[in-house]
């Protein structure tokens, strides 16, 4: 029996789609009122591909008019959004958890793509966060079992989080108690060499940026490689340096004379030549004409020099 376009003889209900001629189940045709059977003619998969044809021939098109709504029409849009959303929470929960599960290879493989294209970009955004958020963000550290801040930490890219497992502190402890610096001392060297080699530039300009930005250390380190050649002992920091600034306030030891405290120079009251240690015990701050015209000599035998002149 025929019913408009339905054939009603079979034990399920079929019809035949006016555009690809097949007898198909009814309930592969969308339903139409107006239709006398109340079926569209033609079957879902001919429409779907009718309307994948039209849009990808018209696709720029359609994207345009779209676009000119959306523009149009933001805010409208966006709260119909935000309202679908409030009122279909759980059912959009469980689509998307549905759709996770069956397309987990597809996703995984889609995020790996985009990380590896994006890693600076992605470590830029996660970096400015941490920044923006230091005082709310910390790790715990499961070998001294505290938790302190990410700054504790040293930044490793082979952890899914970008820093280490151990705390700094941790690490060095470990590293001390076990011995490792000095039962790999030739491998950390080769190391150490074949990165410096490998990243000459970058090297070099950390270097600088670090001299400009603390001066004092500079001055301390060159000092201290001075006392080493002459092997007269003795240790005196930048922490030290600074200190001493802070006390003499820009006045020379020996001229008395008011100056810019980053202005003053070390100088050894026993030189170096004469045996003098480098320790803050032998060393004060001078300006630059007293500490050229003392030299390498002792404060008695220069100011009874310049006495005499």
């Amino acid at each position: 029996m025929i019913k408009g376009h339905i054939v009603t003889d079979n034990p399920s209900p079929t019809k035949r789609c006016a555009t690809c001629g097949e007898h198909k189940p009814v309930a592969l045709f969308s339903k139409n009122k107006q239709h006398p059977d109340g079926f569209q003619t033609r079957c879902r998969a001919c429409v779907r591909l009718e309307n994948q044809g039209y849009r990808e021939k018209n696709g720029d098109t359609i994207r345009a008019r779209e676009r000119t709504r959306y523009e149009a029409n933001t805010e409208a849009i966006l709260e119909q959004q935000r309202a679908y959303r409030a009122a279909n929470a759980e059912m959009i929960r469980q689509r998307r958890r549905k759709y996770n599960i069956t397309h987990t290879d597809m996703i995984r493989e889609q995020n790996r793509k985009y990380r590896t294209a994006n890693v600076e970009a992605i470590r830029a955004k996660h970096d400015a966060y941490r920044t923006a958020n230091a005082d709310m963000i910390a790790k715990r550290c499961p070998k001294c079992e505290q938790t302190k801040p990410l700054a504790s930490f040293s930044r490793s890219d082979d952890k899914k989080d970008g820093y280490k497992l151990w705390c700094k502190e941790c690490i060095s402890l470990s590293t001390k108690a076990s011995g490792y610096r000095k039962v790999n001392a030739d491998a950390i060297r080769e190391y150490q060499r074949n990165y410096r080699a490998a990243n000459a530039e970058m090297v070099r300009e950390k270097k600088r940026q670090r001299h400009e930005n603390n001066p004092d250390m500079r001055r301390a380190a060159h000092q201290r490689r001075r006392a080493l050649k002459k092997g007269n002992g003795g240790e005196f920091s930048a922490k030290e340096l600074r200190d001493m600034r802070i006390a003499q306030n820009g006045v020379c030891a020996y001229c008395r004379r008011h100056l810019d405290p980053q202005a003053l120079t070390i100088d050894h009251v026993i030189p170096l030549h004469q045996g003098g240690r480098h320790e803050a015990a032998n060393i004060v701050l001078a300006c630059g004409v007293c500490n050229r015209s003392k030299g390498a000599r002792r404060p008695d035998e220069w100011l009874h020099r310049w006495y005499e002149r």
